[in-house]
């Protein structure tokens, strides 16, 4: 078994060979294996305000930082199940949901449903997990319009995952509010022939406005930021 296990950590390596930490931090996981981030929590405190984008029905990483660091969670996500998931929950007190998506601009999207029911995440990214015929329509707002049409200020730490949309959404975070202490987000590479350069893209614009790499799951596709400022 640890043989096995091993063997996939080094494959996993190899292929993200072009992912390495600019930084070591601390850095503490916050929620289920499936849907968890490493976040640098010794900068967080009461009353932070983190944005949640993409939820499905793993809601951990925000209930985690909602118990042990008393956050308040604004969590967003259009996807029906997600949807229904939520309004199924008992109301959970500092958590804020809007059943919305991120994207570059605002209005409504054609938003690609999963072929197989059993699985939870659409995206306005068709790859081969969607079928052509299975879509709807859902409002999409740009991350300007989710912060002032909420009065968001002074936030904390933005979590993505969207689905292989980051790869759309990051700069206009980083432009809009160029000092988030913590950006967290889930890379897509396996839905692009070219995602690896994309991910190059990102990493190279993450660098360039003062962000380092300092969290990096056994997947390698959870990744945390932390800007340079808040070391």
């Amino acid at each position: 078994m640890n043989f096995i296990k091993n063997l996939k950590n080094l494959f996993l390596k190899i292929k993200f060979d072009h992912i390495k930490k600019d930084i070591n931090l601390s850095a503490t996981w916050y929620g289920s294996k499936y849907g968890g981030f490493n976040v640098y929590d010794k900068i967080l405190s009461k009353n932070d305000k983190i944005l949640s984008f993409g939820v499905g029905e793993d809601i951990t990483f925000d209930e985690e930082l909602i118990q042990y660091k008393k956050c308040i969670v604004f969590a967003f996500d259009p996807t029906p199940k997600s949807i229904k998931f939520i309004s199924n929950k008992k109301e959970i007190k500092n958590f804020k949901f809007f059943n919305v998506g991120i994207s570059n601009k605002s209005g409504k999207c054609r938003f690609n449903l999963p072929i197989n029911d059993n699985y939870v995440s659409g995206s306005l990214i068709f790859n081969k997990n969607h079928h052509d015929k299975n879509h709807i329509t859902v409002k999409m707002k740009s991350f300007n319009d989710i912060l002032h049409q909420n009065k968001l200020n002074n936030i904390s730490l933005v979590k993505l995952d969207i689905e292989g949309e980051e790869y759309n959404i990051y700069k206009d975070i980083i432009n809009h509010y160029p000092k988030i202490p913590q950006i967290c987000l889930e890379i897509h590479e396996r839905f692009f022939s070219d995602g690896c350069t994309k991910t190059k893209t990102l990493l190279k614009d993450f660098r360039n406005n003062d962000y380092l790499l300092f969290g990096i799951s056994d997947s390698y596709e959870e990744l945390s930021f932390i800007h340079k400022d808040f070391i």
